[in-house]
């Protein structure tokens, strides 16, 4: 492709990073249509893949100044949702498998102290837990042993704080 698009795999994560001028224009939320047949790909990719999937917008550090969004948080948010609402177009996607969330500026890839840096910084990842389904049924066994923290699982919600 146009290198809109990267895959990254790391153990069992996959994560799809879709950059910016692939997929909006400077200071939008609003989807390219020329975006939307590689969204129809990352969506067959995800009806494949078993496991919990985020999808993370992530912004520059520079203020935005557009009437449209408050902040870049704003930004963030609404062009991860942007992705969420394409992929969740087909009703075979399980979206209790996903959350969507917006960062900001707050997981930069590299330092935002350069325009190329920057534009590295401002894109939307989606990010899939491979493997591990919400009915998997191994549950995950804390012995407090090993974590001084386990014994707070046996308290009612008060006695915590």
């Amino acid at each position: 492709g146009d290198g809109s698009v990267e895959v990254e795999t790391d153990g069992k994560k996959i994560i799809i990073r879709i950059k910016e001028k692939g997929a909006f224009d400077s200071g939008s939320a609003e989807l390219k249509f020329e975006s939307i047949p590689v969204l129809a790909k990352i969506r067959d990719v995800l009806l494949d893949v078993k496991g919990n999937v985020a999808i993370e917008g992530h912004s520059d550090n520079i203020p935005y100044a557009g009437r449209r969004f408050e902040s870049n948080w704003d930004l963030s948010v609404a062009r991860a949702l942007a992705v969420a609402h394409e992929l969740f177009g087909d009703p075979r996607i399980d979206q209790s498998r996903f959350k969507v969330l917006g960062l900001a500026d707050t997981k930069p890839l590299a330092p935002n102290d350069t325009r190329a840096n920057r534009v590295k910084n401002r894109r939307v990842e989606i990010i899939v837990q491979k493997g591990k389904d919400k009915e998997s049924p191994d549950k995950i066994k804390v012995s407090s042993e090993d974590d001084p923290d386990a014994e707070l699982l046996n308290l009612s919600p008060t006695e915590i704080f």
